[in-house]
């Protein structure tokens, strides 16, 4: 907290304007080295232990649940109604503040029929109105390219008026008074005035260190495309763009003047390469230097029930029954397809995908565990959730009509 408050509320840490300060790219390059420190030892120390205790705090949760009743039939969903009560997630904050802008639009119908980019100005003069990979450097972030929040806006305007309506939040007393599970005085205290609120806290503090993580990345992000952009005006890259397929040890060679013509067939050799291993997919968890990408349609034959139908299991996480749309995105860059009421069907989420959440009637991921950015926010909407649901994007596609069902812990296609 006194970091975040230091480098991220109080702004006292500005990269960009260090570099800028700087004449050459070889000055600019030896100041981006000298910020390393700042931007991973303080930012990314601290997001470990805080994800590693939250992870903690929840098994202990489950454990005092379990511990109230042996083969718990409602022992899933009652975890599932304790962890979603936790209200104090930062990483909600995006959709709520879409929603209060698609709300004070006054005059919905015309803003749906504008272009993204006059919706974009009219939200930005005001007028009586009112593509991201979270880390990856290449990518534009909202602020640069604010385009995915437009879109958005407009299908939250296209949709029924309960999508702009906030989760009611229930209080803790509420929450454990609506167990199913049978709680004895003693255990239902300490539920209530103990271990949820202690669990809860781990929740978001955790969501909270993974966002000051991802803002000084972004620090890092503005002084990457600041040297690119100085690398490509002295001719030492052809665009600034290059710069994002360079190793270290190659912009560092360039940077201080070896012009080796086979730096740059290597970077055209991996931009052709790009797209496709952009779109490998991994085990989750990975032993060893023998990393292989999964294979989904050799190794993935979802189970058929009847003619047309196919079901597949997962793990909730968020509770619920939904039958709907699918849309399939594998990938955050295919989210334009995204439909007001879709079930969304995706292999993971991060906080880019924040804007869509709203948008959707529920989600299905390949990956993922219960303190994951999907799960946390499914929970805080009450979205239907099912993680681990391996195989999933080449199991159904978009368009498929599916009954999500966190009961059976089942996704089912029905037409």
């Amino acid at each position: 907290m006194k970091a975040k408050k230091q480098l991220m509320d109080d702004k006292s840490y500005d990269l960009v304007a260090v570099l800028r300060q700087l004449s050459t790219v070889k000055d600019t390059w030896k100041g981006m080295l000298d910020s390393f420190h700042i931007i991973c030892d303080i930012s990314l120390k601290h997001h470990g232990p805080v994800s590693m205790g939250s992870s903690m705090k929840l098994m202990i949760l489950r454990e005092f649940l379990e511990s109230c009743l042996s083969n718990n039939p409602n022992l899933e969903s009652d975890y599932n109604s304790l962890i979603s009560s936790c209200s104090d997630v930062v990483s909600a904050e995006v959709p709520n503040s879409l929603r209060e802008i698609a709300k004070s639009i006054k005059d919905k119908q015309s803003f749906r029929q504008l272009t993204d980019e006059e919706a974009l100005q009219v939200l930005v003069k005001g007028n009586d109105e009112s593509g991201y990979r979270e880390l990856d450097p290449m990518y534009d972030t909202w602020k640069l390219n604010p385009i995915p929040c437009v879109q958005t806006i407009k299908g939250l305007l296209s949709g029924n008026e309960t999508q702009l309506q906030p989760k009611a939040v229930k209080s803790v007393d509420q929450v454990v008074d609506e167990l199913k599970t049978p709680l004895t005085s003693v255990k239902k205290l300490l539920l209530k005035k103990l271990v949820l609120p202690w669990a809860q806290r781990g929740i978001g503090y955790r969501e909270l260190s993974k966002y000051f993580s991802v803002y000084m990345n972004d620090i890092w992000r503005q002084g990457f495309r600041l040297l690119a952009q100085r690398m490509a005006a002295e001719g030492l890259i052809p665009t600034a763009d290059h710069f994002f397929y360079l190793t270290v040890p190659e912009v560092e060679a360039l940077c201080n003047g070896d012009r080796n013509s086979l730096i740059l067939s290597r970077v055209r050799h991996r931009r052709r390469l790009y797209p496709q291993m952009g779109g490998y997919k991994f085990e989750e968890f990975i032993k060893g230097p023998q990393m292989r990408p999964r294979n989904f349609q050799k190794r993935i034959t979802p189970p058929i029930l009847s003619t047309g139908m196919v079901q597949m299991k997962g793990t909730p996480v968020s509770n619920g029954t939904v039958s709907a749309r699918v849309c399939v995105s594998e990938d955050i860059n295919e989210a334009h397809n995204i439909q007001s009421g879709d079930i969304l069907i995706t292999y993971s989420t991060d906080i880019g995908w924040s804007p869509y959440f709203p948008l959707l009637s529920g989600i299905i991921t390949e990956i993922g565990g219960t303190v994951s950015h999907g799960a946390v926010i499914a929970r805080e909407y009450g979205i239907p959730c099912l993680i681990a649901v391996e195989g999933a994007c080449s199991a159904f596609k978009t368009g498929d009509t599916c009954v999500l069902d966190t009961t059976t812990q089942t996704i089912t296609k029905v037409q």
